[in-house]
């Protein structure tokens, strides 16, 4: 019989949620739950994915998982992995991956995640062409408003008496 970690990788392969979750539960610290993780984000297997994400301490492995999902084009298993991912350097490398691949509903879930100047660099230099010129408008203008937004909730905070915004000051 095969141990728990061969175990692991085999129902992740094959997309077994049910034996991903016994074998986690009764063995939670399995060294190939990273692997598994990258495995089952590669191969679009998100109920996989959703069990394993807790279990892959090794850093990194999680927004590796992510390119692998973004990289194979699966939506479910990249929105569950999103919150668990660095955002501006790996959600800026997924999202030059989404762009390579003209991949419009990642990339639209990538941009708001990464790090806004720089996502749009990346989206402009890898000649994504799914996005119009009127497109590109519309994104600068998105990367404008949320730098002023930003300039004004700082100022704001500087104006504000004992360190607090207007909403939380008593009338």
């Amino acid at each position: 019989m095969k141990d728990p970690g061969e175990r692991l990788l085999v129902a992740t392969h094959w997309a077994n949620a049910t034996a991903v979750e016994n074998l986690l539960r009764t063995w939670p610290r399995l060294d190939t739950s990273t692997q598994a993780l990258l495995n089952a984000s590669a191969s679009g297997h998100a109920d996989c994915v959703r069990l394993l994400i807790p279990h892959a301490n090794v850093p990194h492995s999680k927004s590796q998982a992510l390119f692998n999902a973004v990289q194979n084009g699966h939506v479910e298993c990249v929105k569950l992995l999103l919150p668990f991912s660095t955002p501006k350097d790996d959600c800026s490398r997924a999202l030059r991956r989404a762009s390579q691949m003209r991949n419009k509903l990642l990339v639209e879930m990538l941009y708001p995640v990464s790090d806004g100047p720089t996502a749009l660099m990346v989206m402009k230099s890898s000649r994504f062409e799914v996005y119009n010129p009127y497109d590109w408008q519309l994104i600068e203008d998105r990367v404008l408003a949320e730098q002023q937004a930003k300039r004004i909730q700082e100022e704001l905070e500087k104006c504000a008496p004992n360190n607090t915004t207007p909403s939380k000051r008593k009338l």
